[in-house]
C-alpha cells in the first residue's frame, strides 16, 4: 500500500513541476519543503517512541503498553530501517 501511495506522490510532484516521468523526485521534495510519506511514517513513529519514553502520552497508551511497548516499537523501527527492497 505504501509503495502505491509513494508512486502516486512522486507522480503528483512530477505533474506539479512539469517534469518528465523518469526524472528524480528528490529535488522536487526539497524544493516543495515536504517529506515523502515513508519518512513521515518514520518521523511519526520516532515521535511516538519519544513521547512514550518520556511518559508524555495519554494514560490509555501507557496502560496498554508499559515496558513491552518500547520493546515492540524499537523492534518495529529496527525492522523497517533494515528492510531490504
Amino acid at each position: 500500500m505504501l509503495t502505491k501511495m509513494s508512486r502516486r506522490e512522486k507522480r503528483a510532484l512530477r505533474f506539479i513541476y512539469f517534469s518528465e516521468r523518469n526524472q528524480h523526485t528528490i529535488p522536487f521534495f526539497i524544493d516543495a519543503g515536504v517529506l515523502p510519506l515513508k519518512f513521515l511514517y518514520y518521523e511519526l513513529l520516532a515521535n511516538l517512541m519519544f513521547e512514550i519514553r518520556h511518559k508524555n502520552v495519554p494514560g490509555k497508551i501507557l496502560s496498554v503498553c508499559p515496558s513491552v511497548c518500547m520493546y515492540a516499537l524499537n523492534q518495529s523501527l529496527l525492522q523497517s530501517l533494515t528492510k531490504k527492497k
